[in-house]
């Protein structure tokens, strides 16, 4: 298809084939952005899990509450060690994690900037208005369902989504 819209007397007229491909790019962005985000998070969790196992190989316990909080991740940084073989495997695990968060926040300032994008605004405002959706998780929704009116039914979109009705 055509990348430009075609003029037809005059005005300007985007032929189906056009819309497509640019729907399909657009999609394919910000669905590849998405999961680089995501391998990005795994990253960083996997980075803070080896962190955490050498603190604790080096009896360092958090009992200051929930880890990773900004409380736990101040103390953390806070500590230190007599030994140099172990200041800087220390110093190298929390440059790693620093790195990786730093790396999660650029993912997410660049997926910001699709949330106003045409083809996904109007579905992450409506995402977003249900509590608990985040504008990312909204833009993460509407990358991955693309078109809400091929799900006839709540159960299967559910069943799209990988959710289960249980009974408690």
């Amino acid at each position: 298809g055509r990348r430009l819209p075609a003029r037809h007397r005059g005005r300007e007229e985007w032929h189906a084939a056009d819309l497509l491909e640019v729907a399909r790019r657009s999609v394919a962005g910000a669905g590849h952005v998405a999961d680089h985000a995501r391998r990005v998070g795994e990253d960083l969790a996997r980075a803070r899990h080896r962190l955490g196992s050498f603190l604790l190989r080096h009896s360092v316990v958090w009992r200051g509450g929930t880890n990773w909080s900004m409380r736990h991740r101040q103390w953390v940084a806070t500590r230190s060690f007599e030994d140099q073989a172990t200041r800087s495997a220390f110093s190298f695990y929390l440059a790693e994690v620093t790195t990786r968060e730093a790396s999660l926040d650029a993912m997410d300032a660049e997926l910001a900037a699709w949330c106003h994008n045409e083809l996904f605004a109007d579905a992450v405002a409506r995402l977003g208005a249900y509590r608990g959706i985040d504008t990312l998780g909204a833009l993460t929704i509407a990358v991955e369902v693309c078109d809400f009116r091929r799900f006839p039914t709540a159960p299967s979109f559910m069943g799209f989504c990988g959710l289960v009705p249980r009974e408690y």
